[in-house]
């Protein structure tokens, strides 16, 4: 938890449970690191219970109307815009990313 300047608070959920390494790590530890500390291996359900966790979290902010200061995790950014925004949003990926 911070604070974001004299508007905001950031509060980041952290959730840790035993499971292999994501592509995301492989790509970013050292592989000497990785190999002192080991591998779990696939933990399938944990892995679903931290999800369904990290989602009720979100929900539950969401609720009491926190806002995400991050664009495009696993929350639905795209649904929780009104159709202005929406509207702009798709206009300036069509004309930055058109084959998308």
């Amino acid at each position: 938890m911070s604070t974001v300047g004299a508007q905001a608070t950031l509060i980041e959920p952290c959730i840790y449970w035993p499971d292999s390494h994501s592509a995301f790590h492989v790509r970013t530890v050292d592989a000497d690191h990785r190999k002192r500390i080991g591998c779990p291996g696939e933990h399938l359900e944990a892995r679903a219970a931290a999800d369904e966790l990290k989602h009720k979290i979100a929900a539950v902010m969401r609720a009491q109307g926190a806002v995400n200061f991050q664009i495009g995790k696993f929350y639905p950014y795209r649904e929780d815009l009104n159709a202005p925004a929406r509207a702009m949003l798709d206009a300036i990926k069509a004309q930055l990313d058109p084959k998308a």
